[in-house]
């Protein structure tokens, strides 16, 4: 008799085993389940975010194209100044003369004196013969 006590309360363990078993696997594949569609929720984000940085650098690009093809010219007096050539001297000589970078360049062109005049930094001036 003893050994069908045993016997039942063996099987009633593995029962509460069992049971405990199943609900842990029921627990686990729920979280599996919502970590799943939390990282398909993510996967969609990085998605929509690769998308953006795209169409911005597309943006990016055509507005250097576009920067790297204007070019405006000063006519005065049968003489012909191109612009973009004054402002690339002008940014030759301040890499000549300094190490650092400049904030800001606001260049004046003069025709009537044959020369351009310069701003860096709001301070520093020069002037470019035309």
């Amino acid at each position: 008799m003893a050994g069908k006590r045993v016997n039942k309360k063996f099987e009633n363990k593995v029962k509460e085993v069992k049971e405990a078993a199943n609900k842990l696997k029921e627990y686990v594949e729920g979280k599996e389940s919502k970590i799943h569609k939390e990282l398909d929720a993510s996967v969609d984000e990085v998605k929509k975010l690769a998308n953006e940085f795209v169409e911005a650098e597309e943006k990016v690009v055509t507005n250097i194209k576009h920067k790297l093809h204007d070019e405006v010219y000063l006519q005065f007096h049968g003489h012909e100044i191109n612009t973009s050539e004054i402002v690339r001297k002008i940014k030759e000589e301040w890499k000549e003369r300094h190490e650092e970078d400049y904030d800001s360049l606001k260049v004046y062109v003069k025709p009537e004196d044959h020369k351009a005049y310069y701003v860096f930094n709001e301070d520093v001036t020069g002037e470019l013969p035309l």
